[in-house]
């Protein structure tokens, strides 16, 4: 939450902010001030997360922590035209 707060501070309207953060941040309560923060001020543009039972739900090397990689545009104003794209890595045999 502390990286997120520090980029919304030197973030200018139109740019992007990135992150990786635990998968948590899309349902999680602890996590509700983030959300907020994102879906007032931003517009999401991207979620990634990873859907591999075999070899993790994340994308950092050597974590067990499930991850989602967020992308998202700050904006004055939303509008009913924005999209969201939502992609699921899987594992290729």
């Amino acid at each position: 939450m502390l990286f997120l707060h520090l980029a919304h501070e030197y973030v200018k309207e139109g740019d992007r902010i990135a992150f990786v953060l635990p998968k948590n941040i899309l349902s999680g309560v602890s996590w509700f001030l983030a959300r907020s923060l994102l879906a007032s001020i931003y517009h999401l543009e991207y979620v990634v997360v990873s859907m591999d039972p075999t070899s993790g739900y994340n994308f950092s090397e050597s974590t067990s922590l499930s991850e989602a990689l967020l992308v998202a545009k700050r904006t004055a104003s939303h509008n009913e035209k924005e999209r969201t794209c939502i992609a699921c890595l899987l594992k290729s045999q």
